[in-house]
């Protein structure tokens, strides 16, 4: 699946076209911004790898206008690395296809593949260009204007295909950069089979110059990952099996920081061996969650203990913290003449802030739960020491005067 970059240290915008490129004509040039996100010092290697037999004449034909010992970028830094390709006149005709890779030794798990592709046009390429497909999509985005989606919502794409050619031709659509529960592809209604009835292609079937729209639906699970996704919608010929038409599509997904926080029981008694809550914590967004925990109540009675006191979420991700509580002072656990009530308030901090999504430098705190849970404890009263101390004094009181008695008119005898 491609995601941008945006949640992630680096950062790779490519822009300009290398379709309908002419063999033996100036040089193609695609411009490769790179950004470092982090916050260390990034040393980059940028290249490209040819994706099948045929692209592999790209190694000859592209060279970067920078270096590697060029490409060592400061948090936030960013640079403009032009890749040129220089098309000999023998080239063969066709698609070329290709991905530009970007990766950094100081984030190993961030390598960046881009799926591009070169058309390359024969001398007489108005004719050539005449017979290829024409591909259009509504609504039309880049990496500037990306469709904004809300967590939950579907990104409706229209993909107007025209088949110039003189022959019939059947086209399928692809989205091999998102998973099979991410989009859905529909074709259009097929009313040939008889009247009144409809069915659904497994295509999209053009007799010469005829026009034709295929429908993708893209709907991201409800906890996906916030950020700037763009997915390759790749138009398949029959006819031409080694005719593949690349389109991309920009969508951002906007942050949702929703998170749900439950206090398990409500209320508890002290002293109780068991006395225990349980903190339920679900995070029903799309961002990665790091809270602390606590709890105090006003008069400062009692001492709270989280287990974890940390909790890390990922979206739609549930834990549960266990919350015991004990007396601050240790006479109280001994001593107490009357029942009370002890409210508490739990305190929830966030550890992460939230994600950079539209390239703003100030990254604001994610929403918590308002109001924070509350629990009480009633705290019961402890007689049973007084009880004890009583009963202790009076037995020795007993003990001391057996034993006089005993030594006044048994034992002692004055001379």
């Amino acid at each position: 699946m491609v995601v941008s970059n945006t949640l992630q240290n680096l950062r790779l915008d490519i822009q300009g076209s290398t379709i309908g490129a002419q063999s033996g004509s100036e040089p193609v040039e695609r411009v490769i911004t790179l950004q470092n996100r982090g916050p260390d010092v990034a040393t980059l290697e940028l290249w490209f790898e040819p994706t099948d037999a045929q692209a592999s004449a790209l190694l000859q034909w592209g060279l970067f206008d920078k270096s590697d010992t060029e490409l060592i970028l400061s948090p936030d830094e960013r640079i403009d690395v032009t890749l040129s390709f220089l098309i000999p006149l023998q080239a063969e005709p066709g698609f070329y296809s290709y991905e530009i890779c970007a990766r950094s030794l100081q984030y190993p798990n961030e390598e960046i593949r881009r799926p591009q592709q070169l058309q390359v046009l024969p001398s007489a390429q108005e004719v050539r260009l005449r017979n290829e497909p024409k591909v259009t999509v509504d609504p039309a985005t880049d990496s500037t204007h990306p469709q904004v989606l809300q967590a939950g919502e579907t990104l409706t794409l229209t993909v107007t295909v025209e088949n110039p050619s003189r022959r019939t031709d059947r086209f399928f659509l692809h989205c091999p950069d998102l998973d099979a529960d991410w989009y859905s592809v529909i074709y259009p209604e097929n009313t040939a089979i008889a009247s009144g009835q409809l069915s659904f292609t497994d295509g999209l079937e053009l007799n010469p110059g005829e026009t034709g729209e295929i429908r993708c639906q893209i709907h991201p699970p409800r906890h996906a990952p916030a950020g700037q996704y763009f997915p390759t919608l790749r138009l398949q010929s029959k006819v031409r099996p080694e005719l593949m038409l690349l389109r991309v599509a920009y969508f951002t997904l906007v942050v949702n920081d929703l998170l749900q926080a439950n206090l398990v029981p409500n209320a508890q008694t002290l002293p109780d061996p068991d006395l225990c809550f349980r903190m339920v914590l679900v995070n029903q967004g799309n961002i990665q969650r790091q809270l602390g925990l606590n709890a105090w109540d006003v008069e400062r009675l009692l001492q709270y203990r989280f287990q974890p006191g940390e909790v890390t979420l990922e979206p739609g991700e549930e834990a549960i913290a266990v919350l015991t509580a004990h007396p601050r002072r240790w006479w109280h656990r001994i001593w107490r003449l009357r029942d009370r009530n002890v409210d508490f308030e739990v305190l929830i901090e966030n550890r992460l802030p939230q994600p950079e999504i539209d390239g703003d430098d100030i990254s604001s705190q994610p929403a918590l739960p308002h109001p924070l849970p509350i629990g009480k404890v009633l705290y019961k009263a402890q007689r049973r020491w007084l009880f004890r101390l009583l009963l202790l004094l009076f037995g020795l009181g007993t003990t001391f005067a057996v034993i006089w008695v005993i030594w006044e008119f048994f034992i002692w005898r004055p001379r």
